[in-house]
């Protein structure tokens, strides 16, 4: 489908595509280039997947809704979504910007998000997660070239952590590369209490109901996070790894961050090549190995 160049409105909870593509013709929502199409979004969920085979290609997402607690998604991937490619296209001012979970013991897999930028034009207010790319039990994503910046909770007083992008409950070799994570673009930090942590296998946990497989005791397995520029994470770290076993994290670059957290005996981690401001710390039974990691002076 080739929208025409023009701005589209679309109000109302979500918008689903309901229709299965296949691997040799795969469904296209798309624009002939870039920024020649515009969609406003007053939707809780934004276009709803549980099909597979799609592509969604050089369209821009805009949130517009009164209350940021009903926009919460640009694109929300469930069920039987696997085998989805979505690239070159810009997500701004949504809670999570592509959201993907479980339905009915099926979860979205094979995803690559490419080439795409997310970010905030103000801090969130609202009392729901704020993680751009927001992948809960996933198998074989790939999360690449993509910039990712201001994804902020508006202070109320308290610590508010947000994420980048994170895989988590209980997915597994997913790869996170090359992409430009800037917690701290436009929207500076409020106070110390604002916490923006870049990428994570792991993120902040998952409840027992929400994991791909019932008792599953990691967060991620197989996962790599490599070559990607973190920076402006200056109240906590630029990777953080959660219960996230057999992991790699390779030829990273950190700047203005407290550095890299593995936390838990699930997290298991070879860290190399990684250059970075800040710390690298092993905690609470993890285990971690390094190998030609170069800590960068503060200046």
């Amino acid at each position: 489908m080739l929208l025409s160049a023009g701005q589209y409105l679309l109000k109302g909870k979500r918008f689903q595509l309901k229709n299965p593509g296949t691997v040799a013709q795969p469904i296209r929502l798309m624009a002939e280039s870039f920024g020649t199409v515009n969609i406003q979004m007053d939707s809780l969920e934004g276009l709803y997947l549980d099909q597979p085979f799609w592509v969604i290609r050089n369209l821009i997402f805009e949130g517009i809704c009164q209350s940021d607690n009903s926009c919460e998604h640009a694109i929300h991937l469930t069920g039987n979504a696997d085998n989805i490619f979505i690239s070159n296209n810009r997500f701004i001012n949504f809670n999570a910007h592509i959201k993907s979970n479980g339905k009915r013991q099926h979860f979205p897999d094979h995803v690559t998000i490419s080439g795409n930028d997310f970010y905030n034009q103000s801090a969130r207010n609202t009392n729901n997660p704020v993680t751009p790319i927001d992948v809960v039990g996933g198998n074989d994503w790939v999360i690449e070239n993509n910039f990712i910046a201001d994804f902020a909770l508006q202070q109320r007083g308290k610590f508010t952590v947000t994420y980048g992008a994170f895989l988590k409950g209980g997915g597994e070799r997913g790869k996170i590369s090359n992409n430009v994570v800037n917690c701290a673009w436009k929207l500076p930090h409020q106070s110390f209490l604002d916490i923006r942590i870049g990428l994570s296998l792991g993120g902040g946990g998952t409840g027992g109901a929400f994991y791909r497989k019932a008792g599953g005791n990691f967060e991620h397995n197989d996962g790599i996070i490599e070559n990607n520029l973190i920076i402006n994470c200056s109240n906590d770290v630029g990777i953080y790894l959660n219960k996230a076993a057999k992991s790699e994290v390779n030829n990273n670059i950190l700047l203005n961050t407290l550095g890299i957290d593995i936390r838990f005996n699930t997290s298991t981690a070879i860290l190399e090549n990684n250059q970075y401001q800040g710390r690298i710390k092993a905690r609470d039974g993890s285990f971690t190995r390094l190998k030609n990691n170069v800590l960068l002076p503060l200046q």
